[in-house]
């Protein structure tokens, strides 16, 4: 399924990004099959947090034409139990915003690294926003970025 390969796709560039600085954030996606093993791991009082990928499937705007629109959501949580004031949260922000203002900025690295062999072939990126802030409740550090893939689906 194109939705899955591309979100291993993203899952390894944010490990790229995070994966020095901030090893003890779980990166999950929505569409691996092994997502209960990642969930436990979140349960780890050493944890500092998830940052989570979710790949929806495509849509198109037009009939029988194979340009699609396939929208993800990014949302990273930090403990503020553990990250009282926030230097995490903001550092690790910082860096997975980084991954996605590269694919906004440059339409080749956009295609380079989300090209999905036979399957997808990129045409455009699009940030469609988020949200951040603080949810007391769940007591975590809360950030989250919408965006759009556009490309050509492959016919097989």
């Amino acid at each position: 399924m194109t939705e899955k390969k591309l979100e291993e796709k993203i899952i390894g560039h944010f490990e790229n990004a995070l994966s020095t600085d901030f090893p003890n954030i779980q990166i999950v996606g929505q569409w691996q099959t092994n997502i209960d093993g990642q969930l436990k791991a979140l349960e780890n009082p050493a944890t500092l947090g998830a940052l989570t990928i979710r790949v929806s499937p495509r849509r198109y705007e037009t009939a029988t034409i194979p340009d699609c629109e396939i929208p993800v959501e990014i949302q990273l949580n930090i403990r503020s139990d553990v990250d009282v004031g926030g230097e995490s949260w903001l550092s690790a922000t910082d860096a997975a915003n980084n991954v996605i203002q590269n694919w906004q900025d440059w339409y080749s690295r956009y295609a380079q690294d989300l090209s999905v062999e036979n399957e997808f072939h990129p045409t455009g990126f699009r940030t469609d926003g988020g949200d951040c802030g603080i949810d007391r409740q769940a007591k975590v550090w809360q950030w989250t970025q919408t965006f759009t893939l556009l490309g050509v689906i492959e016919k097989r």
